[in-house]
């Protein structure tokens, strides 16, 4: 009973051949794909701590200056968010870190409010700024949504679009343009 129970645990966890880890390989393979894997983890790692503590830091800081109880904006559209900053910050003198976030909002009449500067590394000069645009959702199901909340006495909530514009502007100059526009808008 036992080997059987050990034998499906091997067919699920391992391959069928360890031929495919004794193939042998150059140095030189074997080091790019060791730097590729570091590469990947390094990338994760850095979008996982972004998103985990500047997308919070945005959030919260929405929901005091707007002075509404909560703020939601998609996972999908956060990590849009993070892969971009992530994206532009590589190709600046200081990288990601050298980098400020600087948030702005405009609401269902258009009209745009500052919500502040958050800084990707504080002990870092900062070379550039990355402007992002978020934007309300107006679609009726927010709408219902909140007018059935505040029949029940609870505070409505406040659902960011999808879309947004990520904007960088350099600090300093360089031969290339000092604002490059991304967005899904």
């Amino acid at each position: 009973m036992r080997t059987r129970s050990l034998s499906k645990v091997y067919q699920t966890c391992y391959p069928v051949a360890v031929t495919n880890y004794t193939v042998e390989t150059t140095v030189e393979e074997s080091m790019e794909d060791m730097f590729e894997n570091l590469e990947q983890e390094r990338l994760s790692e850095l979008l996982g701590a972004l998103s985990n503590s500047l997308i919070k830091q945005v959030l919260r800081r929405v929901s005091k200056v707007l002075e509404i109880g909560e703020v939601f904006l998609s996972p999908l559209t956060a990590s849009k968010i993070i892969k971009e900053l992530v994206y532009q910050g590589e190709r600046e003198p200081y990288g990601v870190r050298g980098g400020t976030l600087v948030v702005l909002f405009c609401d269902r009449l258009g009209r745009q409010t500052k919500m502040g500067k958050f800084p990707m590394d504080a002990y870092t000069n900062s070379t550039y700024e990355m402007h992002l645009t978020l934007y309300q959702d107006i679609k009726l199901k927010v709408k219902m949504e909140n007018l059935v909340r505040k029949m029940t006495g609870l505070e409505p909530i406040m659902m960011l679009a999808p879309e947004f514009i990520l904007e960088k502007r350099k600090l300093y100059r360089s031969s290339s343009s000092s604002v490059d526009s991304l967005g899904s808008r």
